[in-house]
């Protein structure tokens, strides 16, 4: 199955996930290493913030939600996947599973969101 995976949190005091150890995406996708990239990219951008002054707790909630943000677009793309081109009972497991990750990982994004307003 495609097993997609979330590191939740993705950062914390000291440490920043990146990469596959961040955000683990459907190898059929091919979108994974351009996730890991931009991810990356968005880690050292939080450092520098971090570094420059910004409030770290508001910059590691940012970078989480960012991840969280990238999973879910993931995960809908997937759903789409799964629900046209692979019909049938042989999907059944992944929509099931996709499902849930979608509620899961939708519902803390909108709190978060909250936050940071």
């Amino acid at each position: 199955h495609s097993a997609p995976r979330l590191a939740l949190p993705g950062c914390g005091d000291g440490w920043i996930a990146v990469g596959e150890a961040a955000m683990a995406l459907d190898p059929i996708c091919g979108d994974g290493t351009g996730y890991a990239l931009r991810g990356a990219i968005a880690a050292v951008a939080v450092m520098n913030g971090i570094a420059g002054g910004m409030p770290p707790a508001r910059c590691l909630r940012h970078y989480d939600m960012r991840l969280a943000g990238a999973f879910r677009n993931h995960l809908e793309g997937c759903r789409d996947l799964y629900g046209g081109d692979f019909g049938g009972s042989a999907w059944d497991g992944e929509r099931r599973a996709n499902a849930l990750a979608l509620k899961a990982i939708s519902e803390p994004l909108e709190v978060v969101a909250e936050q940071l307003q």
